[in-house]
């Protein structure tokens, strides 16, 4: 809003009335607190006097906001003010007048409440110049510039007639157009009574004689608006008939008379205003201008129009010199509202006569402070003479005088003002004469008393007692001196003031530095004195290093800093820092010099001692480590460096101890000191290398006599059966000691040439020599089996002895050895005898080319790869150091000089010897991938790219460079995928995505160009291209996506890979890429008679269902004699029922997991479910194959595109669902007696009271079942729960019942909340409570003696069967009675069973897909059980039976060869070339097929890990005793890391046990934490370097994971 709150009435007077004065207005205040001098005392008194007797209790109080704003009008103001009834819509009519167009911006607050707004009066804050106002609503414009205000008043008759007197009165008079506002028609009685408020406050209003004479009427324009006139009168008859007097016939007639005339009297004007009734055009809350039509508005403009003339006559009123402004008004209405409480009657120019003489008055006290504040500027040396105080005087008088002129008041008021104020002003003058002249004198008293205090200081004093005196004694003076001058001219004893603080500065100044001297003298002897004890202690510490010495030194010159400035503290004497250090230096320099030169020497004593302790220690370790004798010899190299060590060792230990300046004389002293000792050393052990050939010459002779004598033992005991019968037995016993000793013999030499081999590889000139290597060889050779003929190998040896032990390594000596160990035991052997000769440097190129041959001709031999990766390994070593680049690489770009190396150039020949798809090649090109390229990123590979394809394309290429390049793309697409598998997975979300394109899937921009490269590469026109499509393919069924994935993403490319869709596939009508029931016997028969039916209902299908109700009646009728049939005739029947449902299942059923059926297989579907209806089969088969065609049970229910892909990225749901419906049909095609597992999917009621197959604990079974099996309460049967407390102990809750979260139970009255206590260790066993039927998900969880991949699938396929029986109250009892409330019984089968399928595939270490190939195999396999009349399991031994040949009976070994035989039994002739090279389905009976594609080499590589290695060995039970410590490893795998915190903990409890031991009770070692412990020992935390070893010590092993 724009307006504010002017005049309110309050009715309290009761702290008001003692307070009068102080509640006047604005202008008042500062009239009444500026009259403090003599002047205002004398003059105020009669103006004051205005509140003494109130005749009422009603006082008006004028806002201070709005007087504030109306005293900033200095031009000419005319106020617009309305009054009338409330709730009339007066603010509304203000708003419309004052230009409102926007109620956002209204002036005055309006409401269409029935409550009253407007309370007192509000003005406006806008004053609008006439000339705006004027030309509103389209009316001429008037130029004057005098101000408009608007002004509204609370409704007349709220709160009585004697209110609205007070509250219109100073509206009424400071008003220059009045407006009253009636909302009816003409009611001369009301309209007369409601102005008699103005009638009212006009007889209180007495006008002098003057304004009498001059017909002066109180009051501006009235003007009568009527705001809803409905009939023909004019405003003129209106007029008359409401203003002008009447006869009168009766008292009231003679009161409206009254008020006419008075009327009359008091405004200068009266006009009638008629707006028309209906003048609205639209309603709204708040009415605007337009809201009106134009009779309303043309009147409006009329009205407005008198307005703007009569305010344009804007006259002095009230007898003023001038016309009105805003200032005038704020002091008018002010003194106006304090009168009108005061006396019946008053007067409107009496009350303008004390306004103007109060400005008066303040602008004489204003003069006379600015001649007061004119004299103390004076000044002193300019005119300070009496006459330039006159001069100023005159100068004054003149001005005030002026002053009243311009404001226009009376000559009786200028004269009285003007008299008084000169008086003041001339007496001020004559004091200020007389002052001047004492100021002079004032001053030399000030300087006497000054000079006299000072001349009896006593010194020496301490700088705050001599301060503290000079301020004291100059405060006395200074308050003296400003006591006597505080009425002088301000500008004179300021000018004195100055000089005597210079005189006083000067005082001060010198006396402090006489003060200063003598405490520095003082001081620097105390200092002195406590420097001399403080040296003499710590000479006593002396040696120190320069670190510690500068520390100490550094007290000590702190200590003499702080005793420093103590004792000038004590006086408060702060020495100047800039001379402190020069002062300080002269104390203590003496004392440095004398300290450092006792502390050099006390260095070098140290230093000499700790020389000669380390050349002992030094010796002593390096005898003990090189213990150099005939026996053993070192590396001089490694002695050197030992050396080096020790040198490292010595320097650094010194460097701790020693400063710098001692290291740089004590390090080169020592260092000389250990190379003699070392030198002796190295002499003594070059003399034994020497020896060493000899010796070797002569371990290889003994080696041929001891193999010679005990080949001739072992001949001669071979006769022992024919010498038992010749020699006596003293002779055998001969025979057999002297065996034993050849045999001792041997084990000697072995220990001691091992020994001397141990100590001499490391020494080069040894290895070099022809008879070491040889020594090596025999040694390696006496290292076989026993049982081995060394006979061979002795002869090999001798020929080399015979030919002075030149060239060992001839090549008839590597047949011969190599011949020697072809035997598969000795396959170790022959791999490590290659590796030596390979070792060998001076392996002369013929030698190498014959291990070439042997590796790279014929088919490679166990632990031939190492070998072959080895010898790649040396050549690229050997390229990588000459060319610093990958020789594979090369071999793309420039193969013809990579091939002309020696070594690769004979093993390029050698390979093209062979077909390029043989076995070596392919290994080969195995590693070489691995070893070679694995390495690099898909960017670094990606730059090779085009090279190894243009290898690989070219017609004549080298074998070895047709490997490389087929080796570089199997990584290159291997780094691809690898990168890209998620982006892949995305495109083939489009693919079954309508709402999704392919160019939604966003790749980088280098991904982009790679893409590009790739795609314009497979343009090119080759087979060896499209194997490199193939192996694309080949990879991602490795990365686990299915068959089904790959043809999506094939069909699905257009971009980014459009050669995708050249590769043929076959058609495929639904999700599984392999039909499960061709395991089944006469599947066939259910295909062909499928197809028939589906092309036409004719009556092949129909005798086929007629075969079917045949064997099932014949099956029906003989039931109860099924275990006398033969097992054959069993399964023929069983498997008519399997392959009928299987053929559902695969036609009508996984095709919901791709489409929607066509109108043939719904037609086909209905068809059949007519024909179950009618077939005479088992209830439970008709209804799970009827819940098959509708896709109605959870269990199995197929969704389009749902469950493509895997379930959280580990189950891959369709496959898992196959796997389901196959266990199922199977199940319900055989009768409830031929297994478990059939009962439980046709009898389950049968089965709740047997033990449950892998279910755990025969003896918690046994308990839970008799807990479970009767409630004494109820008598009927109930369920359990188990639990288990957090200490191991296992408890039950009845009736399935189950532990409340307390949070839960204050939301949920029902929940119940049920404890006890555990009986084993107390605690309070209720909600938190672990249940122990969890699922498990360890892999190596099992049951009684099952393995654990028999526990996992047995476990998948048990509930399995028992969801199939869900929903059902038989179900949901049968898991109450076995101790699990499953609630969901169906969630609970389904979480199992993902659970189950998810550890399988971590058991096998394989994906999804071989996962459900294996498990379908089993339950094809299945069929074949025995039926046997003991099928309940109602003892626990029964079980264990069952359980144990189901373990044995499914036994896998090989998960992925098993897989492949799977695959391919069911595929055959059935999957297209394009599916067979993907799952390297190719027959190798295709030979010629192999040799085009090179099938070997393009095969899928998987990489060995640590997964893998746990699948392997969890396959077999075997493992666990073969191999024990595999077992205790994986065992603990998951806390085998905490194995490095050991040596951490026993460090930190070795610091434990040094702090603490013997110093603190067990109670004190309870209580005490970590964190208290190292807050203790580091001071509580203030040293820092101890407390941050002791928390690092403490976290290095991790005590929370701990």
């Amino acid at each position: 809003m724009s307006s504010v709150k002017w005049i309110v009435i309050k009715e309290s007077l009761d702290n008001d009335i003692n307070n009068a004065a102080d509640a006047s207005n604005t202008g008042i205040e500062v009239e009444e607190n500026a009259a403090s001098d003599i002047f205002i005392e004398k003059n105020a008194a009669s103006d004051i006097q205005i509140e003494e007797n109130m005749a009422s209790n009603i006082r008006i109080e004028v806002k201070e906001n709005a007087a504030n704003l109306l005293y900033t009008k200095t031009e000419s103001v005319n106020l617009i003010s309305i009054f009338g009834p409330a709730r009339t819509g007066k603010s509304t009519l203000m708003n419309i007048l004052a230009g409102v167009n926007d109620y956002d911006n209204e002036i005055f607050k309006t409401s269409p409440d029935m409550e009253t707004v407007t309370t007192g009066v509000d003005i406006s804050k806008a004053f609008v110049p006439l000339k705006e106002f004027s030309k509103l609503n389209g009316n001429p414009e008037i130029n004057n510039n005098i101000l408009v205000g608007f002004v509204d008043t609370e409704g007349q008759g709220n709160n009585g007639d004697e209110f609205d007197i007070y509250l219109f009165s100073p509206v009424l008079v400071t008003s220059k157009i009045v407006i009253f506002w009636w909302p009816g028609l003409l009611q001369i009685d009301t309209i007369l009574n409601n102005l008699g408020a103005m009638t009212n406050c006009a007889k209180r209003i007495a006008r002098d004689t003057q304004c009498q004479r001059q017909n002066a009427k109180p009051y501006g324009h009235l003007h009568i608006i009527f705001r809803s006139w409905n009939n023909n009168k004019t405003p003129e008859d209106v007029k008359k008939k409401l203003l002008e007097p009447q006869s009168i016939h009766k008292e009231k007639d003679k009161e409206h008379n009254s008020i006419r005339e008075l009327l009359n009297d008091c405004f200068e004007s009266i006009d009638i205003w008629l707006f028309p009734a209906n003048g609205l055009t639209q309603c709204r809350d708040n009415l605007l201008f337009e809201d009106f039509n134009d009779k309303w508005k043309q009147t409006f403009k009329d009205m407005r129009k008198k307005f703007s003339d009569q305010l344009s006559v804007n006259k002095p009123k009230h007898r003023a010199e001038k016309t009105w402004t805003g200032r005038d008004i704020s002091e008018f209405a002010q003194l106006l509202c304090k009168t009108l409480t005061s006396s019946e009657n008053y007067a409107i120019t009496s009350i303008f006569e004390r306004m103007q003489v109060a400005r008066a008055k303040t602008l004489a006290n204003d003069a006379l402070n600015e001649f007061r504040t004119l004299i103390d500027k004076i000044d002193p040396h300019n005119k300070p003479d009496d006459e330039g105080i006159d001069a100023y005087l005159y100068n004054e008088l003149e001005n005030f005088k002026e002053k009243l002129k311009l404001e226009k008041f009376s000559n009786k008021i200028i004269t009285e003002i003007y008299a008084n104020y000169k008086e003041s002003a001339c007496l001020m003058e004559c004091e200020v004469k007389t002052n001047i002249k004492k100021l002079t004198i004032e001053v030399q008293n000030f300087q006497n008393k000054f000079d006299k205090f000072v001349s009896e200081i006593m010194f020496p004093l301490s700088k705050s007692t001599l301060k503290e005196c000079f301020k004291q004694q100059a405060q006395k003076l200074w308050n003296s001196f400003n006591d006597q001058v505080k009425n002088f001219p301000k500008k004179f004893v300021h000018d004195h003031r100055k000089k005597l603080e210079n005189f006083c500065k000067e005082k001060n100044k010198h006396i402090a530095a006489e003060n200063e001297k003598k405490i520095i003298t003082l001081v620097q002897n105390k200092v002195k004195e406590n420097l001399e004890k403080s040296v003499k202690k710590l000479k006593n510490r002396f040696p120190m290093t320069e670190k510690e010495f500068e520390s100490e030194w550094l007290v000590l010159l702190e200590q003499s800093k702080v005793k420093y400035f103590k004792l000038h503290h004590s006086f408060n004497n702060f020495p100047n820092y800039t001379t402190f250090s020069d002062n300080l230096h002269i104390i203590v320099d003496p004392f440095l010099e004398s300290l450092t030169e006792n502390n050099d020497n006390a260095w070098e004593n140290k230093a000499e001692a700790f020389r000669n302790r380390a050349k002992k220690i030094f010796k002593n370790a390096l005898y003990t480590n090189f213990p150099v004798n005939a026996k053993k010899v070192f590396n001089n190299t490694e002695i050197e460096q030992y050396l080096q060590e020790e040198i490292l060792r010595f320097s650094y230990k010194a460097s701790n101890l020693f400063p710098h300046t001692v290291m740089n004389d004590i390090c080169p002293k020592y260092k000389e000191t250990a190379r003699l000792i070392v030198t002796k050393l190295q002499e003594k052990n070059n003399k034994n290398i020497r020896e060493i050939p000899q010796k070797v010459e002569r371990y290889i002779l003994d080696w041929d006599i001891l193999f010679k004598e005990i080949n001739n033992t072992e001949q001669n005991t071979r006769g022992w059966g024919f010498l038992f019968q010749k020699e006596t037995p003293q002779n055998v016993e001969q025979h057999i000691l002297d065996w034993d000793e050849k045999s001792n013999e041997l084990e000697r030499w072995q220990h001691e040439v091992t020994e001397l081999l141990l100590f001499s590889t490391t020494i080069q000139e040894l290895v070099t020599i022809s008879s070491f290597q040889l020594l090596c060889i025999c040694n390696d050779l006496t290292n076989l089996n026993r049982t081995t003929d060394l006979s061979s190998f002795r002869k090999a040896v001798r020929s080399i002895m015979r030919s002075d032990m030149k060239h060992i390594l001839s090549e008839q000596f590597v047949n011969e050895i190599l011949a020697g160990l072809e035997s598969e035991e000795l396959k170790l052997a022959r791999m490590s005898f290659i590796n030596r000769c390979l070792d060998i440097t001076t392996l002369t190129f013929p030698i190498r080319q014959l291990f070439y041959k042997l590796l790279f001709v014929y088919e490679p031999f166990t632990f031939a790869s190492p070998i072959i990766w080895r010898i790649f390994l040396s050549e690229y070593d050997k390229y990588k150091k000459e060319r610093h680049q990958n020789v594979f690489f090369d071999l793309f770009i420039i193969p013809q000089i990579v091939l002309s190396l020696p070594d690769l150039k004979v093993i390029n020949d050698l390979l093209k010897g062979d077909e390029l798809d043989s076995p070596i090649v392919a290994l080969s090109c195995d590693i070489i991938q691995k070893s070679f390229f694995a390495q690099y990123e898909l960017t670094e590979l990606h730059h090779n790219f085009s090279n190894a394809v243009n290898s690989l394309c070219t017609t004549i290429v080298e074998p070895l460079q047709y490997i490389s390049a087929i080796a570089f793309l199997k990584e290159y697409v291997r780094a691809f995928c690898d990168v890209n598998k998620i982006t892949l997975r995305e495109y083939i979300r489009t693919f079954h995505d309508t709402n999704r394109t392919a160019s939604e899937v966003k790749m980088s921009n280098d991904m982009n160009k790679i893409i590009h490269d790739i795609n314009n590469v497979m343009k090119l026109k080759s087979s060896r291209i499209h194997s490199v499509k193939i192996y694309f393919l080949k990879y991602l069924r490795i990365c686990n996506f299915s068959m089904q994935d790959i043809r999506d993403l094939c069909e699905s490319q257009e971009q980014p890979f459009p050669w995708l869709k050249e590769i043929p596939w076959g058609n495929k009508e639904n999700q599984l890429f392999f039909n499960p029931y061709w395991l089944h016997q006469d599947y066939k028969d259910a295909e062909h008679y499928y197809y028939h039916v589906y092309e036409s209902t004719d009556t092949c299908f129909a005798s086929y269902l007629e075969r079917v109700r045949s064997n099932l009646r014949s099956w029906l009728f003989d039931w109860t004699n099924w275990s006398n049939q033969s097992n054959q005739n069993k399964s023929l029947k069983i498997n008519d029922l399997v392959t009928f449902a299987g053929v559902i299942a695969a036609r009508l059923h996984y095709v919901r997991a791709s489409r929607e059926w066509t109108s043939n297989e719904t037609r086909v579907a209905n068809y059949l479910t007519r024909e179950i209806e009618n077939m005479n089969a088992p209830s439970v088969y008709k209804k799970i194959l009827n819940k098959l065609i509708l896709n109605s049970n959870s269990l199995v229910r197929l969704l389009i595109n749902n469950e493509i892909g895997p379930n959280n990225n580990e189950v891959d749901e369709f496959l898992m669902k196959s796997v389901i419906v196959h266990l199922i049909i199977l199940h319900a095609s055989m009768p409830n007696d031929a297994s478990p597992l059939a009962a439980y999917l046709h009898k389950l009621q049968v089965c709740k009271n047997d033990f449950i197959l892998t279910c755990p604990s025969d003896v918690e079974g046994v308990v839970m079942n008799a807990v479970a099996s009767f409630s004494k309460e109820t008598g009927v049967e109930q369920g359990v729960v188990r639990y288990q407390c957090k200490c191991g102990e296992k408890f039950v809750v009845l009736d399935c019942g189950d532990f409340s979260n307390p949070e839960e139970q204050e939301t949920d009255p029902t929940k119940r909340s049920i404890s006890s206590k555990c009986l084993n260790c107390k605690r309070v066993i209720g909600y938190g409570s672990i249940k122990v039927e969890r699922i498990s998900t360890e892999k190596t969880h099992n049951v009684r003696m099952m393995t654990p991949q028999a526990y996992r699938i047995l476990h998948l396929f048990v509930h399995t069967l028992l969801g199939a029986s869900v929903p059902s109250s038989i179900a949901t009892n049968f898991f109450a009675k076995n101790g699990n409330s499953a609630g969901n019984t169906m969630k609970h089968c389904l979480d199992n069973i993902r659970n189950d399928w998810k550890i399988l595939k971590e058991i096998f270490d394989c994906n999804d897909e071989n996962l459900a190939l294996i498990l379908h195999s089993i339950i094809a396999s299945m069929i074949k059980e025995s039926v046997s009349n003991k099928w309940r399991l109602d003892t626990p031994k029964k079980r264990e039976e069952w359980e144990d040949k189901f373990s044995k009976d499914h036994y896998i070994s090989n998960v992925i060869v098993k897989a492949q035989i799977i695959r391919n039994k069911i595929s055959k002739d059935r999957v297209s070339l394009t599916e067979e090279e993907i799952d390297d389905m190719i027959s190798k009976k295709d030979s010629k097929y192999y040799r085009e594609k090179l099938l070997r080499l393009w095969r899928k590589i998987k990489d060995v890990s640590f997964k893998s290695l746990h699948a392997y060995y969890m396959i077999n039970e075997n493992n666990k005793t073969e191999f024990p410590f595999l077992k205790v490893f994986f065992q603990h795998e998951k806390k085998l890391h905490l194995i490095k915190h050991i040596i951490p903990i026993l460090k930190f409890v070795h610091i434990l046990k040094t702090r603490l031991d013997y110093q603190i009770t067990r109670q004190e070692a309870r209580k005490m934490t970590f964190d208290n412990f190292i807050y203790q020992e580091s001071n509580e935390g203030k040293l820092q370097e101890i407390s941050l070893a002791l928390k690092s010590a403490f976290e290095n092993f991790e005590w929370h994971r701990m």
